[in-house]
């Protein structure tokens, strides 16, 4: 039953989307499980996350929506970003921690920042 889904009628094979960032995983794609579903993941998320950063960012999309880089915005840096997001959001210098603010740490990620970046994209802007 599994070949059904992923063979269309015509007998060509659907485009596998990548939970993470969306992009098609036509390479080696592989199935992880994140929490208690299991899920395709592309072979750069593999690279670029952690296994727990997969999951908290997969949790946080099927609760929230979105995926990782859907705002990317070439024209802006990662620092003009989290800039941008401290002052939406208010963060103050003794709250910067990672647990600190879940909408803060969902936008980060739409925006295309992974997670150890915004606790160093925090710190950088309040130095600033």
């Amino acid at each position: 039953m599994i070949s059904q889904q992923v063979i269309d009628t015509k007998g060509k094979i659907r485009v596998l989307k990548c939970v993470i960032c969306h992009n098609e995983t036509k390479r080696k794609p592989q199935i992880i499980q994140l929490g208690i579903d299991f899920c395709i993941i592309c072979p750069e998320c593999i690279k670029k996350f952690t296994r727990k950063d997969m999951e908290f960012m997969y949790n946080m999309f099927s609760a929230f929506g979105g995926y990782f880089g859907q705002l990317k915005d070439t024209k802006k840096s990662i620092y003009e970003v989290i800039k941008y997001l401290t002052k939406e959001f208010k963060i103050q210098k003794e709250r910067i921690t990672l647990k600190s603010d879940i909408r803060l740490l969902h936008k980060a990620f739409l925006y295309g920042i992974a997670p150890n970046q915004i606790i160093q994209g925090l710190h950088l802007v309040e130095q600033i």
